[in-house]
């Protein structure tokens, strides 16, 4: 008996244009119907949820920055979350500025990021079909080390986008050598930093725990590493078709791919055994 799903957005819930179809709104609205809680559970910053999500009747709650938040929809109200340690911060901080790679800073639900890679992310090796989204949804910040400074006892989480896969792993294995550090990434050019012990599965174990359900009684669907432990956390773990190769290993079921519904496809099934 299914009683919670929760979706990861890009790659996952969304097709490959960014958008949701019919067919998923009208599958994650027929699961509302049955009481199935529905939850996005997503690297986004609260305040770069798609207006299209926003607007569900369906959804209920939204876990942000890799599960460093947990928000309320119906209020926007942050109900539970874990900020960055402040020596954590800086020198995550510190690590990052050897290299000449552009940082994101996430705080109070808000993302902000260095103005120069906002006025052209192709520069530094996003893709172009992601361009759109980095500038409608990051504050650009001139002095992005004196924000950090500023704020370094209330930030959800850090991003730095590295296009060179070699660097990506260099940079990657010195963050990793940190304490009380969480590090995943949800795309190629991505490498994002939490508080040790955040993850979507930790964030979703206690949203759960607050409405009173079992993770064994919830299904997860995902694309990325970042997905890995929700999608083990849960009773049924659902990788769509385009997935990375380390979750597809772990899924319980593999989805057709984001572009072709694969999350409703599952869902239309989950919703025919309630």
């Amino acid at each position: 008996m299914i009683r919670m799903i929760a979706s990861d957005i890009d790659g996952t819930l969304l097709d490959g244009c960014g958008r949701l179809s019919e067919r998923t709104k009208k599958a994650l609205d027929d699961a509302a119907v049955r009481k199935i809680h529905t939850v996005i559970a997503t690297g986004r910053a609260f305040s770069a949820l798609p207006e299209t999500l926003k607007s569900l009747e369906a959804l209920e709650y939204v876990i942000t920055s890799n599960g460093s938040s947990i928000f309320r929809l119906s209020d926007g109200r942050r109900i539970a979350g874990w900020d960055m340690p402040e020596t954590l911060v800086m020198s995550a901080k510190t690590i990052f500025r050897k290299y000449p790679y552009p940082i994101e800073v996430f705080i109070h639900g808000r993302a902000y990021a260095q103005a120069d890679y906002c006025r052209c992310p192709q520069k530094f090796g996003v893709p172009k079909s992601s361009v759109s989204y980095v500038q409608t949804t990051r504050i650009p910040t001139e002095d992005i080390d004196g924000l950090i400074e500023r704020c370094r006892d209330q930030i959800e989480g850090m991003d730095m986008i590295v296009d060179d896969m070699k660097m990506k792993s260099e940079i990657r294995g010195q963050l990793e050598q940190l304490d009380n550090i969480y590090v995943t990434t949800s795309a190629d050019h991505y490498i994002e930093i939490a508080a040790g012990g955040c993850s979507k599965a930790a964030a979703l174990r206690i949203l759960a725990q607050m409405l009173g359900i079992d993770l064994a009684d919830a299904a997860a669907f995902g694309d990325g590493e970042n997905d890995l432990e929700m999608i083990e956390a849960c009773g049924i773990g659902v990788a769509v078709g385009n997935a990375c190769e380390r979750l597809l290993a772990a899924a319980d079921i593999i989805a057709p791919d984001h572009s072709e519904d694969g999350v409703a496809c599952i869902l239309e099934q989950l919703c025919q055994t309630i």
